[in-house]
């Protein structure tokens, strides 16, 4: 990590993540081209910003253990072109001395007069089953023009949750998201209750918020709301899998009405969400991959960068940036391949860090798809299959019917060590899922089962990792 900080109250937690690197480093399942933290926990990624030609994200991160639990910062990232990434040094970080423990979801935005903000939620002392000994509050902090150096806003908290001018919310509110439309600057709050409050910022230092009512009636986790094309977008993270809801925003009102809505995908795996509008106006969405282990030095990592968009139908599409393509290496792949009732290994594949584009054609197969990290005896392998219904991804099922004239399915496969993202149909669907193989299976494979099906094309990249470039 750089050493450009000169802020010495983020020492302990700096020294704490260096030592656990090493042992990180040497684990054989960590993912060489998903960004993830140098060791320890990753949480929830939050305040992305593209400043100065960069894409800077934030994300909260345990330094001293590889779980959740008290001393939870804000770590740092930035990056040219959303591959290849550099650490920076952890922005912002518990004042114990305030009584504050934990610095949890928020966002970063830049303020009326330009300086960088970010808000986020305050964790002060639990009792001794968890329960609230002081509500949650939203602080600030103010970063230099480099986003390197931050410091906490002298008028903290911004917001507290008992106020004469707001109804009674839940202890545990939390997760800020500011937004601007129209010149005015708002925030919204999940976690509180009765729905989802919306503050209006009163001056260009976004210090002083109005309470302004409700968005909607809908209690959010990690809410993010914001424009894309007409509609606008509400996506929220409530302790099951993703959700959103693409409808209108009522600029005199300040209400959000939802047209559809649906999962952003079918596990919890994704989640924690977040996003910026980059200078080419593309919609990058952001998540960490969720991962349920503890014996480890690494523990969660970020998904890989998407671009969002809203289908015909008003249903998002989510596709991995194309800036991906530089990871490419060695390629491999086969044309016009029909297979009945068989399934066939790919000679020469034999890695953990791959790129699959599958055009495949369903014939009379009763299912058909293909197998990842296999083992050299042909016993064990991750299935990707397909039965004319529903998407199955490492174990994790995906509703998927297909209009009965069309029998052509697209996929797009990043597998990263212990880690499958899949791309189905330029982004109609995707899974995403932690699998657990011995560093010994490296074979792929396709198949068709009860029946005949037609791999179209099948193009295979061994991909490059993105800390050595």
């Amino acid at each position: 990590m750089t050493s450009r900080c000169v802020n010495p109250v983020i020492a302990d937690g700096t020294a704490a993540l260096e030592t656990a690197v090493a042992k990180a480093r040497a684990d054989p399942t960590r993912p060489v081209y998903h960004f993830r933290p140098p060791a320890q926990w990753m949480n929830d990624v939050n305040g992305p910003l593209f400043h100065k030609g960069n894409y800077h994200i934030f994300y909260q991160l345990n330094p001293y253990k590889p779980h959740v639990g008290d001393g939870i910062h804000w770590g740092h990232a930035r990056s040219r072109d959303l591959v290849y990434w550099e650490h920076l040094p952890l922005a912002i970080w518990p004042s114990t001395e305030k009584g504050e423990t934990g610095c949890w979801s928020g966002t970063a935005c830049f303020n009326g007069t330009g300086q960088p903000m970010i808000f986020y939620t305050k964790a002060g002392r639990l009792g001794p089953q968890r329960e609230a000994a002081e509500p949650f509050e939203q602080w600030a902090a103010i970063g230099d023009d480099d986003l390197i150096n931050w410091t906490k806003h002298p008028d903290n908290p911004i917001l507290e949750c008992e106020r004469p001018d707001q109804p009674s919310f839940h202890w545990r509110w939390r997760d800020p998201f500011v937004f601007s439309e129209q010149g005015r600057t708002y925030m919204i709050v999940g976690a509180a209750g009765p729905g989802t409050p919306i503050y209006e910022a009163q001056d260009s230092e976004l210090s002083r918020w109005a309470y302004r009512g409700f968005l909607c009636d809908i209690s959010v986790e990690c809410p993010n709301f914001f424009k894309l094309g007409e509609k606008w977008v509400l996506i929220t993270s409530p302790h099951n899998p993703v959700h959103y809801y693409i409808g209108s925003f009522d600029t005199e009102r300040l209400t959000f009405e939802a047209e559809t809505e649906g999962r952003i995908e079918e596990t919890r795996t994704f989640y924690g969400t977040n996003v910026l509008f980059d200078d080419e106006l593309r919609c990058i969405f952001l998540g960490r991959l969720r991962r349920n282990k503890e014996d480890t030095t690494w523990n969660g990592c970020m998904a890989l960068p998407r671009i969002l968009t809203i289908g015909p139908d008003g249903h998002p599409r989510q596709v991995p940036v194309p800036e991906l393509q530089k990871l490419r290496g060695k390629h491999h792949g086969i044309s016009d391949v029909t297979l009945t009732g068989a399934s066939r290994a790919i000679d020469g594949v034999n890695s953990d860090t791959l790129e699959i584009i599958a055009q495949l054609e369903l014939n009379d197969a009763a299912c058909f798809g293909l197998k990842v990290r296999c083992s050299p005896d042909a016993i064990g392998a991750v299935a990707i299959r397909y039965d004319r219904q529903t998407l199955t991804v490492a174990g994790v099922d995906v509703s998927y019917p297909l209009d009965e004239t069309r029998k052509n399915l697209r996929l797009h496969i990043f597998l990263d060590k212990s880690i499958i993202e899949v791309f189905v149909d330029d982004g109609r669907k995707v899974a995403t899922n932690f699998i657990d193989c011995s560093s010994a299976d490296l074979g792929i494979e396709v198949f068709a089962e009860s029946g005949s099906a037609t791999i179209r094309s099948l193009d295979i990249w061994e991909l490059k990792p993105i800390w050595t470039r």
